[in-house]
């Protein structure tokens, strides 16, 4: 991890974390579930010679038998804070959840899965999401900040007597994904990632994104660390998604020395709502890494040759493929990649062995996905054309 110990300190996995109730500093009325979550500040980062704190939720199931749990960290996106409802959903399957805001908020308002809370700025908060505007000194780069935020987190999990240090996982949401593509360069001891939307190559993308981070920022881009993840990581999108396109979530998923899961999905939309609400195959994911369910169908590497496009399927004992099909997209331009009419979907053929499909003729990139009989879609990487 040469890059990374270029940034950040040796013992940061190492570090005590301490912490104290959202309470105790005054921030009352941050939580609604008081039986099973709590909300708590706990120490960062300095930012300007002001020592930071972070605002987090932790929630723990019922637990009569004291057993040791699994647990997930949960990491926001851009316009989110630290979501209660989140931490919720994955209690009641049984994981310990924490939740925490990486951009100097709380929630005044908890926010629901189906609608809207408030948030507001909390006293002991560091730098914003500022799109890296700032890339130096490092002690003021959110990037750098929302990384050892989550380290922290972590750190705090693993010293929680109940809680399995070998089962815990980290799932991101947009730019949540971002952080999670990085922090998994940095931190080696999760047992799983899930990265929905964001990535690494940012400046790469056919996207607003590239604006944010364009190549002279290109040091923090989540690339540099992706290098340096062994992580089973869980990639999943739609497939024109208006912020991360799906050759640079490819080219992320392909940068690791870790297993890699695919699933894109056709005119999936972007939200946090949408994976909390739309995406059973995070809860299958997490579980089979976790509990050692059935793993989700994954699909093999594309093999290319005179426009026909074929694919092998892995196919766990316990699983059945309803369908399979290519997608084929025709556009490198942003105000037509994003356009449905940018996308053709073609239905192919199956010998025995291979998913086989022609290509369209007008194909700049595709990707193979299939659907089984309980409506999980996964895919393979994109395969990209040079013409």
């Amino acid at each position: 991890m040469k890059y990374a110990n270029e940034i950040f300190a040796e013992n940061l996995l190492e570090k005590e974390v301490k912490y104290c109730s959202a309470e105790s500093l005054g921030y009352e009325g941050t939580v609604t579930c008081k039986d099973n979550i709590k909300a708590i500040f706990y120490d960062a980062e300095e930012y300007k010679g002001i020592k930071t704190k972070v605002f987090a939720y932790i929630g723990t199931p019922d637990n009569p038998e004291n057993k040791k749990l699994p647990a997930i960290l949960l990491i926001h996106g851009g316009g989110g804070t630290a979501f209660e409802c989140w931490v919720k959903q994955w209690i009641d399957r049984g994981y310990v959840a924490m939740a925490m805001d990486l951009t100097g908020n709380y929630p005044v308002i908890p926010f629901s899965h189906q609608v809207g809370g408030q948030k507001e700025k909390h006293a002991y908060s560091g730098p914003t999401n500022d799109e890296y505007a700032t890339v130096t000194p490092k002690e003021e780069v959110w990037l750098y900040h929302a990384i050892t935020d989550v380290i922290y987190a972590h750190n705090i999990l693993r010293s929680l007597p109940y809680v399995d240090n070998d089962r815990i996982g980290i799932y991101g949401i947009s730019y949540g994904g971002v952080v999670t593509s990085a922090v998994v360069g940095v931190d080696n001891r999760f047992l799983y990632a899930v990265s929905v939307y964001g990535c690494g190559y940012m400046y790469e993308c056919r996207t607003h994104m590239s604006e944010r981070l364009t190549p002279e920022k290109k040091a923090w881009d989540s690339s540099n660390f992706l290098k340096d993840c062994d992580t089973p990581v869980f990639w999943m999108s739609g497939d024109c998604d208006s912020n991360f396109d799906i050759s640079a979530i490819s080219k992320s998923a392909l940068s690791t020395k870790g297993e890699h899961l695919m699933s894109f999905k056709p005119a999936w939309g972007h939200s946090h709502g949408v994976p909390w609400n739309e995406a059973p195959e995070i809860f299958e994911y997490v579980d089979s890494k976790v509990k050692g369910t059935t793993p989700l169908i994954s699909f093999g590497d594309i093999e290319y040759a005179d426009n026909t496009a074929k694919v092998k399927a892995n196919i766990p004992e316990g699983r059945t493929l309803d369908f399979v099909r290519l997608v084929s997209n025709s556009s490198d331009k942003f105000e037509f990649y994003k356009k449905s009419d940018a996308f053709e979907e073609v239905s192919g053929s199956f010998d025995g062995e291979y998913y086989i499909f022609s290509v369209p003729e007008n194909s700049l990139r595709f990707y193979i996905y299939g659907r089984d009989r309980m409506g999980n879609v996964t895919s393979s990487t994109v395969f990209e054309l040079n013409k």
